[in-house]
């Protein structure tokens, strides 16, 4: 299950990524029962998908710097970029969602992924992304999710 979830995403991302890193990022907090990359996850891909909303958030201000927009207009393109609800969005409209490693109790009581499971996963995508091989492969990943 875990092979064909993680190809799964990769074809959805259509980057080349470390596999364990890709199946870092479709876990849900509590999902994982055994180690990955030699340590347990209870929070599933939180950290990841900390190193993701910092990569984003750097790369919609950097291209905002680029536009030579205001400090308001960069929040703003911020908040409209990155917001929860816009990342689930994409999370569901490019398939990421079906591909969540939910916790075993959440499978068993019937909860289907939240809002900020979704978010997370976008930005854990992105996080990985980026610790596979840097901003350009981050952006590059942002680029194909439309993100940005």
């Amino acid at each position: 299950m875990a092979d064909a979830r993680i190809d799964a995403a990769l074809a959805i991302v259509a980057v080349p990524l470390d596999r364990r890193l890709v199946w870092e990022a479709l876990q849900a907090a509590g999902a994982v029962n055994d180690f990955i990359h030699g340590r347990l996850l209870p929070e599933g891909n939180k950290f990841l998908a900390g190193v993701g909303d910092r990569v984003l958030s750097l790369v919609i201000t950097e291209t905002a710097r680029q536009d030579g927009v205001t400090i308001g207009e960069t929040n703003i393109r911020l908040q409209n970029l990155a917001k929860n609800e816009r990342l689930a969005t994409l999370c569901d409209s490019t398939g990421l969602t079906r591909l969540v490693k939910l916790s075993n109790a959440a499978v068993y009581a019937g909860a289907g992924v939240g809002t900020r499971t979704k978010s997370a996963t976008i930005e854990a995508v992105i996080g990985a992304a980026y610790l596979h091989a840097g901003i350009d492969c981050a952006v590059q990943v942002m680029r194909n999710l439309t993100v940005i």
